[in-house]
């Protein structure tokens, strides 16, 4: 039961990048246009990255929430992709291991838009991460979407491109 919750969780926040994505114009959407690209086999795909740690202190949340992310998109790829206009994508998703660490979350981020040109990143597993990393999707107009950081500062940075489906905690 807990494995469908999280694809399903996972299947809600990978639908609510795709339509925060497919509303920007590809001229101001960062890593690639809002088409997609075309797989090996001719398939149009849709990369969504991942930057959340998968090793040292905090590996067991980074660990969970890709599974959960690669169940969803095996799920939604294998029942033939989502449809936009008369065009119908697949997910590929790119995972980058931060190590809980802002220094590497900020490093996958880059790599994830400007060498592998996501259309959309989902990480990460800290605030002090996701704090790192909203500016870098700031400065790319490219989509990111949290599912664990809840620290306030980061819906009161007031990003554009930035959205947490994590509830908000406040330490006492």
């Amino acid at each position: 039961m807990k494995k469908k919750k999280m694809s399903f969780f996972s299947l809600l926040a990978i639908f609510a990048l795709l339509i925060f994505s497919a509303c920007s114009n590809s001229e101001e959407t960062g890593g690639s246009s809002s088409e997609g690209g075309k797989s090996s086999n001719g398939d149009n795909v849709i990369k969504i990255g991942i930057a959340v740690a998968t090793s040292g202190a905090i590996a067991k949340t980074g660990q969970d929430s890709l599974a959960a992310q690669k169940v969803a998109v095996e799920e939604i790829n294998e029942s033939g992709g989502v449809k936009i206009g008369d065009e119908t994508y697949k997910f590929e998703l790119i995972h980058y291991d931060t190590e809980g660490r802002a220094e590497s979350a900020t490093a996958a981020t880059e790599r994830l838009i400007q060498q592998d040109g996501v259309m959309a990143v989902i990480g990460a597993s800290t605030s002090t991460e996701t704090a790192a990393m909203i500016p870098i999707a700031e400065r790319n107009k490219t989509p990111m979407l949290t599912a664990v950081a809840a620290a306030p500062v980061l819906t009161e940075m007031g990003a554009n491109y930035f959205t947490s489906a994590a509830t908000m905690t406040k330490m006492a």
